[in-house]
């Protein structure tokens, strides 16, 4: 991670506000994720998706009896360490076999670059202790709302792997719905969601009977990916 040229992690005053909006919040924003922005041209990016978890976490979760600030706290920091370590998609298979290495690294790195705003680090790790409800409602929404995403886009980065619905449920149905699992009310959604997706299948999916040749890179409508993971 670059530090700003015109001020450092040790900076004070305004220094610290421009320390953490070009360190922090612009990295974040440039984080990629292989979730394509429904019905257009570029992929969903990590400051989004942090903001969208958050929005829609903190309501849900005050509705149900949850506490709202602790859900916005985790949400916005859920993958804070990600413009360090880069975003691992779902259909990555060689990117997850390194994912808890590099996410690892990642955390050590921002509590050395960010000591003087320690919520950083202690956010995020306070999150993935998962010893709340409110930090399991958000594990759990968090895996919803990216196959949310892909269907209301239609499909479309599926349809670019080469997947069936066959392939899907037998390579990641179970395997999310035990993630989602962490919390009850959202696995309720999720099981929802899923019968939305089996009929739709034939929309969201290529056909059982055709084989496509599964690409090695993945774009949307001409465009890539750019994040590298570090």
């Amino acid at each position: 991670m670059a530090e700003s040229k015109l001020f450092t992690k040790t900076a004070a005053g305004l220094g610290q506000v421009e320390y953490l909006l070009t360190n922090l919040y612009i990295p974040l924003a440039e984080v990629e994720r292989e979730i394509p922005w429904p019905k257009g041209e570029r992929f969903e990016n990590d400051a989004e998706h942090s903001f969208s978890l958050a929005i829609i976490g903190a309501s849900l979760g005050e509705k149900y009896g949850l506490n709202p600030s602790k859900i916005a706290l985790y949400a916005s920091f859920h993958d804070i360490h990600e413009h360090i370590s880069g975003d691992t998609s779902l259909l990555d298979d060689e990117g997850r076999q390194t994912k808890k290495q590099r996410e690892a690294e990642a955390i050590k790195t921002l509590e050395v670059n960010f000591q003087s705003t320690p919520l950083v680090a202690t956010a995020l790790k306070a999150y993935e202790s998962q010893i709340d409800e409110e930090s399991r409602f958000v594990y759990a929404l968090d895996k919803l709302l990216a196959t949310m995403m892909v269907v209301q886009d239609g499909g479309r980065i599926w349809k670019k792997h080469g997947l069936t619905f066959e392939d899907y449920a037998q390579k990641f149905g179970e395997s999310q719905r035990l993630k989602i699992a962490a919390h009850p009310l959202v696995l309720g959604w999720y099981e929802e969601l899923w019968k939305k997706i089996e009929a739709r299948k034939d929309e969201l999916f290529v056909p059982s009977d055709v084989e496509l040749k599964k690409p090695t890179v993945v774009g949307v409508v001409g465009i890539e990916p750019t994040t590298k993971r570090l």
